[in-house]
């Protein structure tokens, strides 16, 4: 899949917490593509989660003005 326009596809992943409640989005997740910006590709990301962005499977599609930090590269 590949981002178009002002977007990028942030795959988000499932947290568990300490008592085993499955956390679905904190707002952290992975850049799969992002067509404006290539550097945000591979890289870890905050977004900010006060918007509605739209899910595709563990994806989410989010305008790239709602990336708040790159947290660093994908281990």
């Amino acid at each position: 899949m590949i981002a178009i326009g002002d977007y990028a596809l942030i795959r988000i992943d499932l947290n568990t917490t300490s008592s085993g409640i499955q956390v679905k989005n904190d707002g952290i997740g992975h850049c799969v593509s992002c067509s404006i910006n290539e550097d945000l590709e591979g890289r870890k990301v905050l977004i900010d989660m006060n918007h509605k962005h739209h899910e595709f499977r563990e994806h989410l599609v989010v305008n790239v003005n709602h990336i708040l930090l790159v947290l660093g590269d994908v281990e």
